[in-house]
């Protein structure tokens, strides 16, 4: 009888644990996010980002995974103004997600190409639920004002500046670099009204100090022409205070080049916690 006392005993132990570690399955099955109740992002990359990117480098499907969400990046075409990069993302969506709801995330200019096509095309407006911009100047970059003053002067250099550089490889460098600057983003923002059926985020970063411990030395230059200019808060060519727009989400430490890739910023590989924070905000808003 002893036997059997230890025996059921045993079985008894046995059957809590297992149906223990199955619940447990349950529960962390249960508790991941399930991409299928929400509605998919569509990502649209800043300036001089090349085609397939966020496939072939950035994982960044597996992060929106991790974070249960589906997304597809929009490929606009390089070196064009915005009106031109607004029309392929409405071309990109039809594509993309041709029926249901979606939101949109803009990282730097692809959030003015977000804005100017949800503006033009009123249909976007009966699916798109949210547009989050990430370090979008939406009142303009320093740094834009500072390559348009050097070219008009005859002074331009491309040395001493990351973004001067990339805008000096491009044929129309003066053309993209002007629709960045404080001038003409206000005038943009003058005309271009928000969607009221929409949602309108944004989320802007700062480089911490001392910035030599924490960011890319190719992002130095234009941090400390940004010190110089009181400028504080920025990631480089965006301030802090020109990435607001709609409701504001609370800032994070980055700068503009680790905001959206594995280039580490203080070491660590940071935006993997940026997309978390901004499709966290979307779960509480609208799951």
């Amino acid at each position: 009888m002893a036997t059997i006392k230890n025996y059921s005993s045993f079985a008894l132990m046995l059957g809590l644990a297992f149906t223990l570690l199955f619940s447990q399955d349950l529960l962390a099955k249960g508790s991941k996010k399930n991409s299928q109740t929400r509605a998919p992002v569509i990502f649209v990359h800043g300036l001089f980002v090349r085609d397939n990117v966020y496939e072939d480098i950035v994982p960044l499907k597996e992060v929106f995974n991790d974070n249960g969400y589906d997304v597809h990046v929009a490929y606009l075409n390089k070196g064009m103004s915005i009106e031109i990069r607004a029309d392929n993302l409405y071309n990109e969506i039809k594509r993309l997600v041709p029926t249901g709801n979606f939101h949109l995330i803009g990282h730097s200019a692809g959030g003015l190409d977000s804005r100017f096509a949800l503006w033009k095309y009123k249909d976007l407006g009966e699916r798109c639920l949210s547009l989050t911009t990430m370090a979008t100047p939406h009142w303009g970059s320093p740094i834009a004002d500072d390559i348009i003053a050097s070219v008009e002067s005859g002074k331009f250099s491309l040395q001493g500046s990351l973004f001067g550089f990339v805008f000096g490889q491009i044929e129309n460098s003066k053309e993209l670099a002007y629709e960045m600057t404080t001038e003409f983003t206000h005038q943009f923002n003058a005309y271009v009204d928000n969607d009221p059926r929409v949602r309108y985020f944004s989320i802007g970063f700062f480089i911490e100090k001392p910035f030599f411990f924490h960011a890319q030395a190719m992002i130095w230059p234009d941090h400390i022409k940004m010190l110089n200019w009181g400028y504080e808060l920025n990631d480089g060519p965006v301030p802090l205070e020109s990435s607001r727009w709609g409701e504001v989400l609370e800032p994070m430490a980055a700068d503009h080049f680790a905001e959206t890739s594995q280039i580490k910023y203080n070491n660590k590989e940071v935006f993997r916690d940026i997309f978390a924070n901004i499709l966290q905000n979307l779960d509480k808003n609208f799951n």
